[in-house]
This record gives C-alpha cells, sequence and structure tokens, in this order.
C-alpha cells in the first residue's frame, strides 16, 4: 500500500484561500439575491441558464440538486415568471428550461448589482471560457492571497469573476 504525499505549504495555503474566496463569494451572492427579491439557489439558476437551455436532468446535475429538488425550484421560478419549460421539436419527452424575458432582466439586474469597484470585465460565459478583457486577453479566476484578501476588504471583483469562480467551484 502506498501512502498519499504530504500535501505542501502551497497546497494548503490554495485551498484555505480558495475556502475564503467561496465564502466571500457565497456572501456576495447572497447579497445580490437578496437585493433582487431571490433566493440564493434561484438567483444561480438565473445564471446557468443566462446561455443555455438544458434539459431538466441536465440542468439537476449542474445544479448539483436532485431531479425532485430541482423540479419545485423551477415550479417555483416558473410561477414568478422567470423561467419557462419547453419541449423540443425532436423528443416531445424531453423538457428544457429557459429564461423569460423577466428572467433574462432579473439576472441582467443581478449581474449590474454586483459590480464591485471600477473594473468591468466582458464576454465571460458562467461555467467557462474565462474572462476576456478589454484587453482581448483571457483571464483566469485565481485565489491568490493577495486576491483574497483584496475582496475581504471590499476590493473589485465584479459578477463576472463571481460567476467564474462559482462556475469553477460546482
Amino acid at each position: 500500500m502506498t501512502r498519499a504525499a504530504k500535501p505542501s505549504e502551497a497546497d494548503l495555503e490554495a485551498l484555505e484561500n480558495l475556502a475564503r474566496l467561496s465564502y466571500l463569494v457565497q456572501a456576495k451572492l447572497t447579497r445580490v439575491a437578496d437585493a433582487q427579491d431571490l433566493t440564493t439557489v434561484q438567483a444561480r439558476l438565473l445564471v446557468v441558464l443566462s446561455d443555455r437551455e438544458p434539459p431538466m436532468l441536465v440542468l439537476a446535475g449542474i445544479m448539483g440538486l436532485e431531479k425532485s429538488s430541482l423540479t419545485d425550484l423551477v415550479d417555483r421560478a416558473e410561477t414568478r415568471g422567470l423561467v419557462e419549460r419547453v419541449t423540443t421539436p425532436e423528443d416531445r419527452r424531453s423538457v428544457r428550461v429557459r429564461l423569460t424575458a423577466a428572467g433574462r432582466r432579473r439576472c441582467l439586474a443581478s449581474v449590474d448589482g454586483a459590480q464591485f469597484g471600477s473594473q468591468r470585465r466582458t464576454g465571460s460565459r458562467p461555467g467557462g471560457e474565462g474572462v476576456v478583457r478589454k484587453t482581448g486577453r483571457r483571464a483566469r479566476p485565481r485565489a491568490t492571497p493577495r486576491a483574497v484578501t483584496r475582496l475581504e476588504h471590499g476590493s473589485t471583483m465584479d459578477a463576472v469573476g463571481c460567476h467564474a469562480v462559482a462556475a469553477c467551484m460546482s
């Protein structure tokens, strides 16, 4: 039997920074959701649906929810006019979920409400492809001690950064 290598100081520091960053992102998401009269899970649902229309089963996996819990979440969001269920012509048994116009407006208002500081990034998709800055270079979300410390003191991290980090953690 082989023993697992003892984590290095750098690994432990990175893990601690990720945990701190996770807390900060969750706290910001909660404040933004509250301002939009949404629960944190509803806000996350809107962000996930901002660039895709996944089938319910895929959405359950993305959200990390059991299908029955997702069904309840989508029911409540649908009642509020934020999302709608649609069937596809190829397979009428498959139900996809998408934002309504009201849901898209609420999602955009949440993103606008989450802006920190003066640095604004553009072109990001939650879950994915990085943040394209005005310079055209891609930025990578980092959990460096300096970045985490800046966030703890209320410095710059916009909603796109929050989404990128949240996507990395989901």
